[in-house]
């Protein structure tokens, strides 16, 4: 049987997690891999396909999007208080997550929906022009990149600019330069 992991989560060299296409899940205890079955996920009370991000604030505080398979709606699962919840969230596929603070999580789908969670529910925050979107990351709330590659929609990519109150198409680094497919985008600061 193939397994295709799409996303590794770690807290520290001792705690981690993978979510796959299978919808499984595997955690790490810092010597081992291990998959991680909740009743909700085992009796189908979840509706899932596949699992294609995971993020943690601590073993009781953990994130993943998935994508929708055939309804409109992807969902974000979030464990806490030692049970999962589960939100929908109108996009079909959700392909993302990225965190400021356990207030402040943002999630992208391929269709260009980005969303934000601020402690209390979800938000639709802008639908992005075409499909191809790939990756989310949030250095704040002023400060969000896109990428995204080639779709049939536009033929438009590269990287897209966040800046608190909207996003900005086809950031260029430099001037005069033109992007192919941008699937990974990640920071260390703004700077």
């Amino acid at each position: 049987f193939n397994i295709k992991f799409n996303s590794i989560f770690f807290l520290n060299s001792n705690l981690g997690w993978v979510v796959s296409s299978n919808g499984g899940m595997y955690k790490y205890n810092g010597i081992n891999w291990a998959q991680v079955y909740s009743e909700e996920f085992k009796n189908g009370s979840f509706s899932y396909n596949d699992l294609n991000d995971i993020i943690a604030f601590s073993s009781d505080d953990i994130w993943i999007c998935s994508n929708a398979g055939r309804s409109s709606n992807s969902q974000i699962y979030h464990y806490s208080n030692g049970q999962w919840t589960q939100t929908s969230l109108n996009s079909t596929l959700l392909t993302d997550l990225d965190f400021i603070d356990s207030n402040n999580i943002w999630a992208l789908g391929y269709d260009g929906k980005v969303f934000k969670y601020n402690g209390v529910g979800w938000a639709l925050i802008q639908t992005l022009d075409g499909g191809g979107f790939w990756q989310i990351k949030a250095i704040n709330n002023n400060d969000v990149w896109v990428s995204s590659y080639s779709n049939y929609l536009t033929g438009s990519s590269g990287l897209w600019h966040y800046d608190g109150t909207s996003f900005i198409p086809n950031y260029k680094l430099t001037s005069g330069t033109s992007y192919g497919d941008s699937y990974a985008i990640d920071f260390i600061s703004s700077n």
